[in-house]
């Protein structure tokens, strides 16, 4: 599997930036911050040149790639639709985390640990979300800002 992403991040900037491919193909990693890093991804990390170790390792943290553009739900600015009483069509099935400023759509994380499950209306469409988040692993399941989301990865790292 290593293998496999590793050959793809090199070719994906084979064909970007020596044959300079400009498709929307998922595999480009087309992102605003870049190809091999945002400037405060790699001063967290401690990398202090861009290369092709910093490409792949950006590419292995960004999640959503390019691909599930062509999949995102509708979205209307963390809105959710009302009913006629004109109350939010949200609901909060299950909450144990300390929510945010947009407590609604926080999500459990590494340092915010727990379990938040959701569902809401956007647009006429259901939509739900599920986070779980303990001292060993983040799990994120459903749709959430601007993309559908499958995250899982260990927090002892």
């Amino acid at each position: 599997m290593l293998a496999f992403f590793s050959t793809a991040v090199i070719w994906a900037h084979i064909l970007k930036h020596v044959f300079k491919v400009k498709i929307k193909f998922w595999i480009l990693n087309y992102t605003v911050d870049g190809d091999y890093g945002a400037d405060w991804w790699l001063k967290k990390k401690g990398y202090k040149k861009r290369n092709l170790w910093t490409a792949f390792l950006w590419w292995w943290r960004n999640h959503s790639w390019e691909w599930i553009s062509f999949f995102n739900p509708p979205w209307k600015a963390g809105e959710v639709d009302r009913d006629e009483k004109g109350n939010d069509i949200f609901e909060t099935i299950k909450s144990t985390i300390t929510t945010y400023k947009n407590g609604r759509f926080s999500r459990a994380s590494k340092n915010n640990k727990g379990v938040h499950a959701i569902a809401y209306k956007i647009n006429g469409e259901v939509f739900c979300q599920y986070s779980k988040a303990n001292w060993l692993y983040t799990i994120k399941i459903g749709t959430g800002g601007s993309e559908w989301r499958f995250r899982a990865k260990l927090n002892i790292f």
